[in-house]
């Protein structure tokens, strides 16, 4: 079997259930192939360090078992490196997320959202809703509108 993982900054692995593995590692890419024919239901689990920079990074991974067809690692497929706020609250940062979004005025990190910081995103984000014609685009605006009306009526008047 043979496993190759792309990924963004490697410390080390680990593995179960298997005893001749064959690592390498080609910068960012791993590749792990496991030699031991009686392996069944073997654990590899690899250990990567956070950036120290902002933003979404991605890794993906593929296996292909002998004489079988390239498969894809299923699972979550991005990490999104966030240094929090500097002015914590009682409010979820991913709400505050979503109201710095559609509020470009609102600093999720700085501030903690008013209700006219929310109502301001909520006519931003109806505004977005119908400028696009994407399905896909306007359901994940939809779930951000019941998120924000959400807010809006958990928040001091």
């Amino acid at each position: 079997m043979q496993i190759i993982e792309t990924i963004f900054s490697f410390i080390n692995y680990s593995a179960s259930g298997v005893s001749d593995i064959n690592f390498q590692q080609d910068e960012n890419r791993l590749t792990f192939i496991v030699t031991d024919i009686a392996a069944d239901g073997f654990t590899i689990t690899y250990y990567l360090r956070a950036p120290s920079s902002e933003g979404v990074y991605s890794f993906s991974g593929t296996y292909q078992a002998l004489g079988q067809q390239i498969q894809q690692i299923g699972g979550d497929s991005t990490i999104d490196i966030s240094t929090g706020e500097t002015v914590p609250d009682n409010i979820d940062d991913n709400l505050e997320k979503i109201v710095s979004k559609y509020n470009p005025d609102f600093n999720w990190k700085t501030q903690t959202p008013t209700r006219q910081d929310t109502l301001n995103a909520v006519i931003n984000v109806v505004v977005q809703y119908f400028s696009t014609q994407n399905q896909t685009t306007k359901q994940e605006i939809l779930n951000d509108v019941i998120q924000l009306v959400t807010l809006y009526f958990s928040l001091p008047t």
